[in-house]
């Protein structure tokens, strides 16, 4: 159980884990038309990362080997934590109200008083409801090789357009011949 809190802290202090994988996105600063504070859009909601990441830690194996694994591609950040779903829970039950069933009340419980965990088994409708709300696909969850997953898709990314050619104009700017 010391391991367990060990690995707690260090996901949960002022330079934890979902601030870093956040740090790593791409962002939008807009402007401060409304207010003297100018909104920051990230491509994937913050409060999504965190709570993918509270998650793995909250519902990990810690009688496995295996450390919770964050890694970001270019379309989509992937979240894996050692460990199964307790039945009746499966990966497409976790899309639709469900109950709590933790893995490791010990560790569920100092997070849910930190205000880390907010309601038992609500997470990861929170999940879906805040990827609908950034126009994003809905979070995937997976089951396999004793590993629970969880996928944010990342927007594509924009592309830059190419500007039109204007035809009949020769590079000094005058006519088609030049004159």
């Amino acid at each position: 159980m010391r391991a367990a809190f060990k690995t707690l802290r260090t996901h949960t202090n002022s330079s934890c884990a979902p601030d870093f994988v956040i740090s790593k996105l791409d962002r939008a600063v807009g402007t401060r038309a409304r207010s003297n504070q100018a909104p920051e859009t990230y491509e994937l909601p913050p409060d999504t990362v965190s709570e993918a990441i509270v998650n793995a830690i909250a519902h990990r194996d810690y009688a496995s080997n295996a450390s919770v694994q964050i890694m970001l591609f270019a379309d989509r950040l992937e979240i894996w934590n050692s460990g199964e779903l307790y039945p009746p829970l499966t990966a497409a039950a976790l899309r639709k109200p469900h109950p709590s069933i933790p893995r490791n009340p010990l560790i569920a419980e100092p997070l849910f008083l930190t205000r880390y965990i907010e309601r038992a088994g609500t997470g990861t409708l929170d999940m879906i409801e805040l990827c609908r709300a950034a126009g994003l696909p809905p979070p995937r969850f997976r089951q396999e090789h004793g590993q629970v997953i969880q996928i944010l898709r990342r927007p594509p990314p924009a592309t830059a357009p190419v500007p039109a050619k204007v035809v009949g104009r020769s590079e000094s700017g005058s006519g088609p011949n030049g004159a």
